[in-house]
C-alpha cells in the first residue's frame, strides 16, 4: 500500500519552487508569507477564500501563495506536532481552493503531494477533528478527482479504507473506490470492494452493482 510519505518525489524543494512562480505568474506580485494570522489559520484561509469571488482569481492565487509560504516557514518546519498541524490546515485549504475554486489541477496535485501528504502524520488521532486523518484524506480524493487521475485517487481511498474509524466509513469509501475501479475497467478489483461492504450498514446498497459489474467482467473475458 502506498505511504502517503512517499508522495514527496525526488525533488520537494524544487517543486515549491515551481508552485510559487506559478502563483507569481498568475498574479504578478511576489509571494510574501506576511498576511496569515496566527491561532487557528486554516479556519482564518477557509473564511478568506470563501468571502473572495470566484471571479477575482489573480486574488485566490495569491491567497493560495501566502498560505503555503506561512506553512511552509512558521509551522511544517515546528517540531511540536500541534504546530505543524495548523500548517497542514492552511495547505489543505490552498489544495481545496485550488482544486475546487480555481479549478489549477495541477496546482492543487502539486500542494497535495508536496505539502499535504508528506505531512499528514501530523493530522490530529482524533477522527471526529476537522484536521484528522480520515478528513486530509479526503482533500488528496478531492485533488485527484478533479485531475481526473483515478490511480492516485484510488490509492487514496484505499488509505481511506485503511484509516477509517468505523464499518460505515470504511464501505462508504469501498463503495466511492469501487466505482473508480469501474471506470478503469479493473472489474475484478472493483467485485472485490464491494462483496466486502457490509450489506446491512448504510451503504450496503452498493452492492446492488455487483452484477452488472460481473457482467461487464464476463464480456471483458
Amino acid at each position: 500500500m502506498l505511504d502517503p510519505k512517499e508522495k514527496k518525489g525526488p525533488n520537494i524543494a524544487e517543486t515549491k519552487q515551481a508552485i510559487l512562480k506559478h502563483i507569481v505568474q498568475k498574479t504578478g506580485k511576489p509571494v510574501l508569507g506576511t498576511s496569515v494570522p496566527k491561532g487557528s489559520p486554516w479556519v482564518w484561509a477557509m473564511e478568506t477564500y470563501e468571502a473572495t469571488p470566484k471571479q477575482d482569481p489573480k486574488l485566490l492565487y495569491g491567497w493560495v501563495g501566502e498560505h503555503l509560504v506561512v506553512a511552509d516557514k512558521r509551522y511544517l518546519a515546528s517540531k511540536q506536532v500541534e504546530e505543524r498541524r495548523k500548517g497542514l490546515g492552511l495547505v489543505c485549504e490552498a489544495c481545496n481552493c485550488a482544486a475546487h475554486r480555481l479549478k489549477d489541477t495541477k496546482l492543487a496535485v502539486q500542494i497535495c503531494e508536496t505539502y499535504v501528504l508528506p505531512n499528514i502524520d501530523a493530522a490530529d488521532e482524533r477522527h471526529w477533528k476537522y484536521l484528522g486523518k480520515q478528513n486530509i484524506l479526503e482533500v488528496a480524493v478531492g485533488a485527484y478527482a478533479e485531475a481526473k487521475d483515478a490511480d492516485n485517487m484510488a490509492e487514496m481511498l484505499k488509505l481511506c479504507i485503511e484509516n477509517a474509524h468505523n464499518r460505515n466509513t470504511a464501505d462508504g469509501a469501498r463503495l466511492r473506490l469501487a466505482r473508480v475501479l469501474e471506470r478503469q475497467e479493473k472489474y475484478e478489483e472493483a467485485l472485490k470492494y464491494l462483496k466486502e461492504i457490509d450489506p446491512n450498514e448504510g451503504v450496503g446498497g452498493g452492492r446492488l452493482l455487483i452484477p452488472d459489474i460481473e457482467k461487464k467482467l464476463k464480456a471483458k473475458k
